[in-house]
């Protein structure tokens, strides 16, 4: 609690509310983190006062580069686990069997697109 009181004392951003001036907040309710090692006091809400949603460009890409890897090995084992299934003998597969594997592809596919185009327009910021 010293630590995070010293940095509100070094970094203290007061924002002055349009309507403060008909009612007092309390100091504990005014206290906001910004980042890790930031707290500021302000009355507002920190998403009026800085724009956008908290997360840093790179970071947002990397967690979609990641993700993205995953579904496409998942699409990868689903495509070999549906190869093997025919290789194994089409007489014992059951058509709705085969019917979910291309289900789940196709969801699969529609889902890595999405992906890819998020992470297209997060680039070109």
């Amino acid at each position: 609690l010293r630590a995070q009181a010293s940095i509100v004392a070094s970094v203290q951003l007061e924002v002055c509310a349009m309507n403060q001036q008909t009612k007092e907040t309390p100091q504990y309710q005014t206290l906001k983190r910004i980042q890790k090692t930031y707290l500021v006091r302000c009355n507002e809400s920190l998403g009026k006062i800085i724009p956008g949603n908290g997360v840093r460009p790179a970071s947002q890409i990397r967690r979609l580069e990641k993700e993205l890897k995953l579904k496409r090995e998942e699409h990868g084992k689903l495509a070999q686990q549906e190869l093997l299934g025919q290789m194994a003998g089409a007489n014992r597969k059951k058509a709705a069997e085969v019917q979910e594997f291309t289900n789940k592809r196709a969801q699969m596919t529609e889902e890595i697109q999405r992906l890819e185009k998020e992470l297209n327009g997060l680039e070109l910021r």
